[in-house]
């Protein structure tokens, strides 16, 4: 019992000290240790999210916190990241030209990045028993980062309307 305690004291330690402490001096004007990005899309997710996730550049690995909030018709992204991670990160997220290539990317993050996430009931309910078993089946893996692609997606119905939009906006265009 002693050794789990330890443990945890010594997680809660180093959230405080690599993820806590320097985002509020950074937010209070005492440095630039953390980057925050924020991206709005212009479509509602039907989704929350609150987590971290591990990232890794050539053999270092960093923490990446994202927020997510929906909104009617959009969807507010916050990253927090350590400062030295922002180009590292940034290669990343240049990788999604567009609100349907960053939903890749939010579909990763909520299967390799965090359990954090909170969905529509509707939209879950929506999904076949498949569907739901092969999300929270992944979910338990840990051996991979959220810039990985899923081989599924889960947003169908949210990709194919962004998918239209696009094809119109570009036809306008």
């Amino acid at each position: 019992m002693q050794d789990k305690i330890e443990s945890l004291e010594y997680l809660a330690a180093e959230i405080e000290n690599e993820d806590l402490a320097p985002f509020i001096k950074t937010m209070n004007g005492d440095g630039e240790l953390t980057s925050v990005i924020a991206i709005h899309l212009d479509c509602e997710l039907p989704l929350c999210l609150a987590g971290k996730s591990g990232f890794k550049s050539g053999n270092k690995k960093y923490t990446v916190h994202l927020s997510i909030f929906p909104k009617p018709g959009q969807t507010f992204c916050c990253f927090s990241l350590p400062k030295r991670h922002d180009l590292d990160f940034r290669k990343i997220l240049e990788k999604y030209e567009s609100d349907f290539e960053f939903l890749k990317f939010v579909e990763s993050w909520m299967i390799y990045g965090t359990d954090f996430w909170y969905i529509n009931p509707l939209e879950w309910d929506g999904y076949s028993t498949e569907k739901k078993e092969k999300i929270l089946t992944k979910i338990k893996n840990t051996d991979h980062f959220p810039d990985e692609d899923l081989d599924f997606t889960i947003f169908d119905t949210l990709r194919t309307n962004l998918k239209r939009l696009e094809k119109q906006s570009s036809q306008e265009n």
